[in-house]
């Protein structure tokens, strides 16, 4: 795909496979890795078929868009219900701001010293209780203090609801504006894309550099405003249920016709293993379970 601009989607999504209990998460890991190449096979082609909604033998890349998006939405709103389920300690179908930082936010500065973190972490944890604090204010439309199963949603994947995006800009700077110019440097950008690797970036820094001048600083005054930001994070006119399934048919179109045969998809195999056509493995668990 070019430049796998979905990225920052993909990141979202495994945020929410993490709101899942670990074990569930962990069960389906091992139970794919258990399969073998014949039943990871069979249960590829069980969901070729499900793709292919016209019944043509050739899966376009509209039908995988589509199939893509339900199988994201499934998977959102599992997590999201198992998510809510637990912070709505009380069962009253709401999540208030009490449940939510009681559970979130248990810890204190005593704790930290008992667990020997630093008070690096523990400001850490400080800045992201005032971030989630504004998010959930922000979320909670009618200002009761407590979000419904839909305000919680919007809380969980601001990316999805308009009415989230102002907030998400804001949180990005808050994040990532280190001299509180409320803009993006070149250097703050990169931070971000950075952040948590510990290997040799020196190509994706050079790349995303020139990207940062070329494409993101639209207005060309070296640093990112509020509106550039929102196109990052945001994109307007960028669908990654779209990108995914264009990516998939280019690198398994053999013999270039814009539409997958199974023999297609098999040989490929490994790649749509590792995609969201398949959940990244899980639909081909569930798929084997139903055969």
């Amino acid at each position: 795909m070019n430049r796998r601009s979905f990225s920052l989607f993909l990141v979202s999504l495994l945020f929410l496979f993490h709101l899942i209990h670990g074990r569930v998460k962990q069960d389906h890991v091992i139970s794919f890795h258990e399969m073998s190449e014949k039943e990871k096979l069979s249960a590829l082609n069980s969901i070729f078929g499900k793709i292919d909604v016209d019944f043509n033998d050739q899966i376009s890349s509209e039908e995988l868009k589509k199939w893509i998006s339900l199988i994201h939405n499934r998977t959102v709103d599992s997590a999201i219900n198992t998510r809510f389920q637990f912070l709505d300690e009380n069962k009253d179908h709401e999540v208030s701001w009490e449940e939510f930082r009681s559970v979130t936010y248990s810890e204190t500065s005593d704790d930290f010293e008992r667990e020997n973190r630093t008070q690096d972490q523990f400001e850490q944890l400080k800045r992201a209780f005032v971030s989630d604090r504004k998010r959930f204010q922000v979320a909670d439309l009618d200002q009761d203090d407590s979000l419904s199963r839909s305000e919680f949603q919007a809380f969980a994947v601001p990316e999805l609801f308009p009415h989230m995006h102002f907030h998400m800009v804001e949180e990005t700077i808050f994040d990532l504006d280190s001299d509180s110019d409320e803009h993006l440097s070149v250097n703050e950008y990169l931070s971000a894309l950075l952040r948590n690797t510990h290997q040799d970036n020196s190509d994706v820094t050079s790349r995303e550099y020139d990207y940062f001048f070329n494409h993101r600083d639209t207005n060309k005054d070296g640093k990112l405003d509020r509106n550039e930001v929102k196109e990052w994070i945001v994109p307007s006119s960028f669908d990654p249920h779209e990108a995914e399934a264009e990516y998939l048919v280019r690198e398994a179109d053999k013999n270039r016709d814009g539409e997958l045969s199974w023999s297609e998809v098999e040989d490929n195999a490994a790649v749509f293993f590792n995609s969201g056509a398949t959940n990244f493995g899980r639909e081909i668990v569930a798929s084997r379970e139903e055969l």
